[in-house]
This record gives structure tokens, C-alpha cells and sequence, in this order.
């Protein structure tokens, strides 16, 4: 098999890795923006807006202070 065959036979291999990868990225930000939305909604919210939604003010601030990456 020439070169060329063997490059043309895994192509569709690396392409396929390739879409995966950016598939994982683009969930990856998708997810740390709603996060880091949620989390700065939540900072946004008083006392008694916290404890309609069951949570107190500790609770809260720890939640915010948490990094986009962190689930």
C-alpha cells in the first residue's frame, strides 16, 4: 500500500477523532458559561429570594465562589 493509501484510509479516522474533540470543547464552554450565569444569578439574589429556593446565604456564597470548571 503506498503512502498515499495509507493516508487516505486513516483520514476518515482522524477526522472522526478530530470531531470529537471539538464536540467535547465546544460542550466543555457551553456548560462553564451557563455555570458561570447561574452562579452570578445566585449572587444577585437577597435573603429572602435565597430562602424561597431553599438555600441560605453561606450556602450561596459558597456556590459562587466555586471556578467555571468546577461541577
Amino acid at each position: 500500500m503506498t503512502q498515499l493509501a495509507k493516508t487516505a484510509h486513516a483520514l476518515p479516522r482522524a477526522i472522526g477523532l478530530v470531531a470529537r474533540a471539538v464536540t467535547r470543547i465546544v460542550k466543555f464552554v457551553v456548560t462553564a458559561s451557563q455555570r458561570a450565569k447561574a452562579r452570578r444569578d445566585l449572587a444577585r439574589l437577597d435573603d429572602h429570594l435565597l430562602r424561597d429556593i431553599g438555600i441560605d446565604q453561606m450556602t450561596a456564597q459558597a456556590e459562587c465562589s466555586r471556578r467555571f470548571w468546577q461541577g
